[in-house]
């Protein structure tokens, strides 16, 4: 049995920045990636504010 150590959102998240740093428009990202335009922009924005720590899932309330 295999288990993975990282989430595949993280993961998502990761192939959207390195495909924009790498020069890729944001609309070409989004489709590549199976996502939306405003899913790459969330994330790249997120990025630029809070770089790697910004990738991760925010905390939420509930339980």
């Amino acid at each position: 049995m295999r288990t993975s150590t990282l989430s595949q959102n993280l993961v998502l998240r990761a192939r959207i920045v390195l495909a924009l740093n790498a020069g890729e428009s944001p609309k070409v990202v989004a489709e590549r990636l199976g996502t939306t335009t405003a899913t790459v922009f969330k994330w790249r924005n997120r990025y630029t504010e809070q770089g790697l720590s910004g990738l991760q899932d925010a905390p939420r309330p509930g339980q």
